[in-house]
């Protein structure tokens, strides 16, 4: 039986046939038997996920700094080349 992790964002490819879900720091791509295709780990908490040209957008927050602020950040993910850009 194929299991999907638990997850807090999700999206949806249609046009290749994918979906992406996160939590965490955390990022999965299934195909559409709902097999675990690739993962990714990120810096910083993904809050939000969608799909804009066949790659994987992600909002995050993260506390690079001492002071402890937290600011948001866009980490794009193409599953072609499976890295980050």
């Amino acid at each position: 039986m194929t299991k999907i992790e638990p997850f807090t964002a999700i999206t949806f490819d249609r046009t290749a046939n994918v979906f992406y879900t996160a939590k965490e720091h955390t990022v999965r791509m299934y195909n559409q038997t709902f097999e675990k295709v690739k993962e990714w780990i990120v810096s910083g908490t993904v809050q939000n996920i969608f799909v804009l040209n066949g790659k994987a957008v992600l909002l995050t927050a993260e506390t690079p700094y001492s002071n402890e602020l937290k600011v948001q950040s866009i980490q794009i993910f193409d599953p072609a080349a499976d890295k980050g850009l």
